[in-house]
């Protein structure tokens, strides 16, 4: 019963599978501790130094994955090898989308593969593939291999952003970095705009909004298209962070226009939704709701599922603020079937949908609508790392109740 208690205190989504250990938290461990230089001696030295027991046999069983730590050994590992009980949260959590990789596949096929199920978006079955191909490429050392890591890292980052595992993905992308000099220019530009993204996710909107303008101005500079329209997606996201509609609405064009010279249809999608939200927000609706009802129709055809959760998604947000319960509610809903396969769940979009159900309940004055959308925002606000004004207001108000 321990170990159960103690993966739901750290913000598993499920309970244990296991109460043998995971062996990719083993494996994870194990690297911290490398690299590090220390021994498992050393180790146990410095819990010692911290006022806690840790036995240097301990850790070796949890490296192996023989056995797992309590909650309270997770918190002294973490404190000894700064990183955050979330860090060991994911690795136990992805541990799930190991059947996915394929070792008999080359490089270039499970790139391939991983991308195939990200435009789908199986996000958990792409970074699976991502990493086999890391792995694929084993342990040498040379320009041409450092590329080939950095790029299936990069992809693995993006795949992991998308989880919602925000400082795992946040650890690739400065592992990345730490190549230095061997990085192609293009390479390095994907990593510096994908950790604006982050910083943007996590509510950093200042650094995030300069760190953007710098890879606009630095993929213009080297005439890369691809590199252009994703910072100037970016730009969009911060103006309409920031309440400037009509400043998103251009940003989101100019790199509409480009993914569609591309083909890069999935993008293209996910900004007609932007646009159409912002079109909403700005107070031109019919033309709004327009755009985002032709943007699902598009993702439905191509089986961009998570497109279909965020625009259906959209659409419950601006009948909410008009007003509309009855199809506000039907929208969230319908995003809600979306957010969810057997291997992940889509968890940001789905405490928006729980959030605006919780906000009509209240307005309704549906104590059981409001009660179940409150306790499923509970439940989801443990595995969100993502920072928006949503989960701003909730946490005030469990703030509020708190000191009642």
């Amino acid at each position: 019963m321990g170990v159960l208690k103690h993966s739901l205190k750290f913000g598993l989504g499920e309970p244990m599978k296991s109460l043998n250990g995971s062996r990719k938290l083993g494996e994870y461990l194990k690297t911290l501790r490398r690299g590090y230089g220390y021994s498992l001696r050393t180790v146990e030295y410095k819990a010692k130094q911290e006022g806690s027991l840790l036995d240097n046999s301990q850790l070796s069983r949890y490296e192996k994955g023989t056995c797992f730590p309590s909650f309270d050994k997770l918190k002294i590992l973490a404190d000894i090898f700064n990183v955050s009980i979330q860090s060991f949260s994911d690795v136990v959590e992805l541990e799930k989308f190991e059947r996915y990789k394929d070792p008999s596949k080359g490089f270039h096929a499970l790139m391939e593969m991983g991308q195939e199920a990200f435009k789908s978006g199986y996000h958990g079955k792409a970074y699976a593939l991502f990493e086999s191909a890391l792995e694929s490429l084993g342990n040498g050392n040379d320009g041409k291999l450092d590329e080939l890591k950095s790029k299936a890292r990069c992809s693995k980052a993006i795949a992991l952003e998308k989880m919602g595992k925000l400082g795992a993905a946040e650890h690739e992308l400065r592992a990345i970095l730490k190549t230095g000099n061997h990085l192609k220019d293009s390479t390095l530009l994907s990593v510096l705009i994908e950790l604006s993204n982050i910083h943007m996710e996590l509510g950093e909107t200042f650094i995030a909004s300069i760190e953007a303008r710098t890879c606009h101005e630095m993929a213009v500079r080297q005439n890369n298209a691809r590199s252009t329209a994703f910072a100037l997606h970016l730009l969009g996201s911060i103006a309409s962070q920031n309440g400037e509609n009509e400043k998103a609405i251009a940003f989101y064009r100019e790199a509409r226009n480009i993914h569609e010279k591309s083909g890069n249809d999935q993008e293209v999608i996910n900004l007609n939704i932007n646009i159409g939200s912002r079109l909403i927000a700005s107070g031109k609706f019919q033309e709004g709701v327009h755009t985002i009802k032709e943007a699902i129709r598009a993702s439905e055809g191509k089986g961009f599922m998570r497109c279909m959760a965020f625009g259906l998604n959209k659409l419950a947000e601006a009948c909410l603020i008009r007003g509309d319960h009855r199809r506000a509610k039907h929208y969230a809903r319908r995003s809600d079937a979306c957010s969810e396969n057997s291997d992940e769940r889509y968890i940001d979009i789905k405490f928006l949908n729980a959030f605006y159900l919780w906000k009509i309940g209240i307005k309704e004055k549906n104590e059981i609508d409001e009660k179940l959308a409150f306790g499923r925002l509970r439940c989801l606000r443990k595995s969100l790392e993502r920072r928006f004004p949503e989960v701003d207001e909730f946490d005030s108000f469990i703030e509020r109740r708190r000191s009642s």
